[in-house]
């Protein structure tokens, strides 16, 4: 059985497989996989958001996980002694977003 996919960044992936596929249809796309036996060709086209989901994880990956820029401003402001820590604001800043994020969670569990 041939197995075409497409619409991966223009790519077309082909191979084979012995395995039968199902009839039921991508949600995403609605397509229907071609289940006739041996010969058969099987299909699967990647919607847009998928794709442009696809292009920014690639490109997200070639990022540095850690601003290096910033890594060395704040060791060299801890070595001076010139980084200083407000823990009150801290602290109200930890607090804020642990707040915003049981407020997210709060609305996960209204969607289900």
């Amino acid at each position: 059985m041939n197995i075409h996919i497409g619409g991966l960044l223009g790519k077309t992936i082909q191979g084979s497989s012995e395995t039968k596929k199902s009839d039921k249809g991508s949600p995403a796309t609605g397509k229907a996989a071609t289940t006739a036996g041996t010969g058969s060709t099987d299909t699967l086209d990647i919607t847009d958001q998928a794709a442009m989901l696809q292009s920014v994880t690639s490109y997200l990956a070639t990022l540095p996980m850690v601003d290096a820029d910033q890594v060395t401003r704040v060791q060299l402001a801890l070595n001076t002694g010139k980084y200083h820590i407000e823990p009150f604001e801290t602290a109200d800043h930890i607090i804020d977003q642990e707040l915003a994020l049981a407020r997210a969670d709060d609305g996960k569990d209204d969607q289900e």
